[in-house]
């Protein structure tokens, strides 16, 4: 698996390569599995450098999962990225 990550989340990046996962910088524009961007209510995801590495790293059929990393920890992250979703979509089905 591999793990594309925002600069501004290095404490983030620092841990996932800890834990064993593969993690490049998002300004590298490769194909990823995961996509952790920056934002805050500040900032809009569409812009520069992190428009372009989600042009290139996305496509119709890559299953890319996107996880904001503003304001989540390391075991947050590692907990959306082990279930491939934020939250169950269904819960309690008998």
């Amino acid at each position: 698996m591999i793990i594309a990550i925002d600069e501004n989340l290095h404490h983030i990046k620092t841990g996932l390569q800890q834990l064993g996962y593969s993690v490049v910088d998002l300004k590298e524009n490769q194909l990823t599995d995961v996509i952790i961007y920056y934002r805050d209510s500040q900032s809009n995801i569409f812009e520069g450098n992190l428009h372009n590495s989600f042009l290139s790293g996305l496509g119709a059929e890559s299953g890319t999962l996107l996880i904001n990393g503003y304001g989540k920890t390391l075991e947050e992250i590692q907990e959306i990225i082990k279930n491939r979703s934020y939250s169950p979509l269904f819960t309690n089905l008998e």
